[in-house]
């Protein structure tokens, strides 16, 4: 996937090797830097920014609430950090993600949000060439559906509300046998990962995680949010089976795979918001 991260905070760099028949390789050596370029978009508070890399610079998908009532936007930003909005065509939702497909098209997912039914979806289309417009959009079956809660404003006054559960983020991969895998953020109250993934997981050390003031970065993860996959049942992607167990669990979020090849399967997360 052709993705440049721009900011890592606190990170676990990670080999997965948890679904047969792949093997776990040898340790890779992967170096992080934080660039010196501070992109112009950081004062309009853009979270879950998905970044691929063009001609000029990056394109950053990203929900931004600065940019409010649009749930997706899009910049596009040069080597020196200047930002420019692009206009989509098609409405998305947040925490966007593509793959490309064995046919060479693109496949976009995002999560839509219905406040109405309590109910996040990811949903699914075929992004245009330029990426600024998405067709075919279909629902697919991976969804979180939360209860309903009451709350009281300064008044006093009752409402109803949404839950508020851990829930999406996902990130979408090809497998080596052609199909789209997605890895996603869930809470499960006391989940443990059932598989050996995590436990051949390298971990960043901690300690030396530093600021750049050479201050030291709290790791502090809820222990609630699991990361779950779920792999599409052919080349289309759109739709999937739940895969068993948790790919990692006790706070690991945001997945990111760098890497999806037969027997080498690289991918950060983060370890706290």
């Amino acid at each position: 996937m052709p993705q440049r991260l721009r900011r890592l905070a606190a990170i676990v760099v990670v080999l997965l090797a948890h679904f047969a028949p792949l093997k776990a390789s040898a340790a890779e050596s992967w170096v992080f830097q934080e660039d010196s370029v501070s992109l112009s978009i950081g004062g309009r508070d853009c979270v879950d920014p998905y970044a691929e890399a063009t001609s000029g610079g990056d394109r950053i998908y990203a929900p931004c609430a600065g940019d409010v009532p649009a749930a997706l936007s899009v910049y596009d930003c040069s080597e020196s950090g200047v930002c420019a909005r692009a206009t989509l065509r098609s409405k998305m939702g947040k925490s966007f993600t593509k793959v490309k497909l064995t046919d060479g098209t693109f496949r976009g997912y995002y999560v839509q949000q219905d406040f109405g039914t309590c109910t996040n979806t990811v949903e699914t289309g075929i992004m245009a060439t330029d990426g600024l417009d998405i067709s075919g959009v279909t629902k697919t079956n991976i969804q979180q559906h939360v209860d309903t809660v009451t709350i009281k404003d300064a008044s006093g006054k009752e409402s109803r509300v949404c839950k508020t559960e851990a829930w999406g983020v996902p990130d979408a991969v090809m497998t080596p046998e052609g199909k789209v895998r997605i890895y996603i953020v869930e809470e499960v109250a006391g989940a443990t990962p059932s598989d050996a993934s995590q436990k051949k997981c390298t971990a960043v050390d901690k300690n030396k995680l530093k600021r750049p003031d050479g201050s030291a970065v709290a790791v502090v993860p809820p222990t609630d949010e699991v990361i779950a996959s779920y792999t599409s049942t052919d080349a289309t992607g759109t739709t999937f089976v739940k895969d068993a167990g948790y790919r990692f669990a006790g706070g690991y979020v945001d997945p990111e795979i760098l890497q999806a090849t037969t027997g080498s399967w690289i991918s950060i997360v983060s370890t706290g918001p």
